[in-house]
């Protein structure tokens, strides 16, 4: 009789904590894929963040005064097109889910982004007709991404009212 008491709690107990362990599992998923995504991004952003102000501004600033059909010198058109692989990969990693939270990224510097994509938009046409229309897939993912953001395709003059209006307040 005892023998049957002790199976019988052993059972229970087992049925009772493989949900719990299931459970536990779970949220530990979860929270290893946030903790990723929240590393993830930070590297992202402080990789992009040094690049940007060391160099990659000055070279879209180029590319956007240069007169059309002059060609760029080579330090520039180098640093254009490390710029505009930087934005393929990113455009990868999300596009393969390595990244499940682009919105964080692309909602801060998704218009330098587009603002690049546009500078290189010859380089970018260049390489698709060289080689085959998925050369720069993962700029045009970005592109894609970007231009699809809500929070950046507002009126300018939507934001400059709401600006006077808490500077009135």
């Amino acid at each position: 009789m005892m023998k049957e008491i002790l199976e019988n709690l052993s059972l229970i107990a087992q049925i009772i904590s493989f949900p719990i362990a299931a459970i536990a599992i779970f949220i530990s998923v979860k929270t290893s894929k946030r903790d990723r995504d929240v590393s993830l991004i930070i590297s992202l952003s402080e990789t992009f963040r040094d690049r940007w102000e060391n160099k990659w501004r000055a070279t879209v600033q180029e590319f956007e005064a240069l007169p059309e059909g002059q060609q760029p010198d080579e330090t520039q058109l180098n640093e254009l097109l490390n710029l505009l692989n930087w934005i393929d990969w990113l455009g990868w990693l999300i596009e393969n889910k390595v990244i499940h939270k682009h919105a964080v990224i692309l909602n801060s510097i998704g218009p330098v982004l587009s603002r690049a994509i546009k500078a290189g938009a010859p380089i970018l046409k260049k390489g698709t007709e060289l080689y085959d229309t998925h050369f720069w897939a993962g700029v045009l993912i970005v592109e894609k991404l970007v231009s699809k953001n809500t929070m950046h395709n507002h009126d300018t003059q939507d934001y400059l009212a709401l600006f006077d209006k808490n500077q009135k307040a």
